[in-house]
């Protein structure tokens, strides 16, 4: 059958989301750097987790779940997790388009919001669950000529936040 082929073993629940925050202003995208004791530790990413509620985790991955209002507010909620909080005055018209993983039942959606430079630079990014050990800013220019898969390489120095944003 279709799901004796999937990497469903592979996968902690039913689902997750995140959400990447770029800056079309100055050409950025903000990276969380993941601690070493959490999944894929010391390398870069964007905030997201699994789906919560319900026993979702404990529901036979053949039950997908198709609500994206679900993984929307999952998404929300791991921002404020991983960064503190959500941009000042973030609104949902700022998620310009969504990326799916899907696997035979598992879903990741990722979200992705165009914020300003004025709620960039008024966000206080600080790690609320102890996940996120450092936060920056990369120019998309910079991430395509340092960066890998699984963000292993990034080049820290040249894409450092200024430490008065991070806390």
């Amino acid at each position: 059958t279709l799901f004796a082929k999937c990497k469903k073993n592979q996968y902690w629940g039913k689902g997750g989301a995140g959400m990447m925050f770029i800056c079309s202003e100055d050409d950025t995208v903000l990276l969380l750097l993941r601690a070493s004791w959490v999944d894929q530790p010391n390398t870069w990413g964007v905030a997201g987790g699994g789906l919560g509620g319900e026993d979702w985790n404990d529901t036979p991955i053949e039950d997908p779940i198709t609500n994206d209002a679900i993984f929307l507010r999952t998404a929300r909620k791991e921002v404020k997790e991983e960064c503190g909080s959500l941009p000042p005055k973030f609104n949902n018209s700022q998620i310009i388009k969504k990326t799916e993983y899907e696997d035979c039942g598992f879903r990741y959606i990722t979200f992705i919001a165009d914020i300003t430079l004025d709620q960039k630079e008024k966000w206080n990014l600080v790690s609320n669950d102890g996940e996120t050990d450092q936060f920056l800013w990369a120019k998309k220019s910079t991430l395509k000529k340092r960066s890998r898969p699984g963000g292993k390489s990034l080049d820290r120095k040249s894409t450092r936040l200024n430490s008065s944003h991070v806390k």
